[in-house]
């Protein structure tokens, strides 16, 4: 892995969320104070900037064809990513008054999938349950919707877009989870397959392209304990059960598939615990073989507090902090 470059946002621009488009060539970063940035991967160019006032970035998806992109957090907007234009809103909080924290878009660029958590951002406030919803993204109407009871951190479809994986956490006591688990559910009914617990919140998580396996990006028992049970875990996709833990010294923030290699991998963005404390703090770009249950080769070293990342099918990657992106090729 090396570094490519690095790009400097606005004062207050902070990063929320990333993705790419399918060919890699647009990066298109959320930001926190709301609305979307749009560049152009190959010269780091500002191509669009898309505002949404009143309405902070908290989720991000891409279309699958590169053609849009969704983002938002109590009203959704649907973004042209060649214009950078608004062509639609979803009312996801009028539906349920949560702030939605991520979604998932199927293949077709017909149906959208939304999280919301309970309360406000910073959980200050109670709202309504954390919830699940399908929407139609030609008629902007919402399909249904079911409560999950936690606060859910990432959701994920399945390969064959049948079932909607999820993962949630419900709260600390003394600095330690007192809840946290991986749930699978029918996508397009939202009904409840299985849901099992998991040893530590799972940041987000990746699914197999059989669907047989789930990797996980381990966070940590606790706010107090450093990196304790952080790592990159594997689950069975079929039952929920825990198959295998890489054990690490820092937090996994993030966790993708990773496309340059032909066995399966995937990539983890590491952040040393009790960063905040840290005057100087160095992030990781790692790559790690899940079945084999190690870490492959020398981790990429980034400077300051990179929490955010996306990986494109080219192999370039993008880690983000508050108002910083390094683009890093992964070959």
């Amino acid at each position: 892995m090396r570094h490519l470059t690095t790009i400097t946002l606005g004062r207050e621009q902070s990063v929320s969320k990333l993705a790419f488009s399918p060919d890699g060539s647009r990066l298109f970063v959320a930001l926190y104070v709301g609305g979307v940035l749009i560049y152009d991967t190959a010269t780091a160019e500002l191509l669009h900037h898309h505002v949404m006032r009143r309405e902070q970035g908290l989720a991000l998806g891409a279309f699958p064809d590169g053609s849009r992109l969704i983002t938002g957090s109590k009203v959704l907007s649907v973004v042209s990513a060649q214009r950078g234009e608004g062509l639609g809103t979803l009312d996801c909080h009028k539906a349920n008054k949560s702030y939605v924290c991520d979604v998932s878009v199927n293949a077709q660029g017909t149906l959208a999938w939304c999280a919301s958590s309970g309360g406000d951002p910073d959980r200050k406030k109670k709202g309504d349950p954390d919830s699940l919803q399908l929407w139609d993204l030609s008629s902007l109407d919402m399909i249904t919707s079911g409560a999950q009871g936690e606060r859910i951190f990432s959701i994920a479809l399945g390969p064959d877009e049948s079932h909607l994986y999820v993962s949630s956490g419900h709260g600390y006591d003394e600095g330690q989870t007192t809840g946290a688990h991986l749930a699978k559910y029918e996508a397009h009914t939202l009904k409840l397959c299985w849901r099992e617990p998991v040893p530590v919140w799972m940041a987000n998580f990746v699914v197999s392209s059989q669907e047989d396996v789930i990797w996980g990006a381990g966070d940590s028992v606790g706010v107090f304990e450093g990196a304790k049970g952080a790592g990159v875990y594997t689950f069975d996709a079929r039952t929920g059960e825990q198959l295998g833990h890489i054990k690490t010294a820092q937090r996994v923030m993030h966790i993708a598939h990773d496309p340059t290699q032909e066995e399966p991998a995937v990539l983890a963005l590491l952040l040393p615990a009790n960063s905040w404390k840290i005057p100087s703090v160095t992030s990781q770009v790692a790559r790690f073989d899940p079945a084999g249950g190690r870490m492959l080769a020398d981790p990429l070293e980034l400077k300051g507090s990179q929490t955010v990342m996306a990986v494109a099918s080219t192999g370039l990657v993008c880690v983000g902090s508050q108002a910083t992106l390094h683009l890093v090729d992964a070959q």
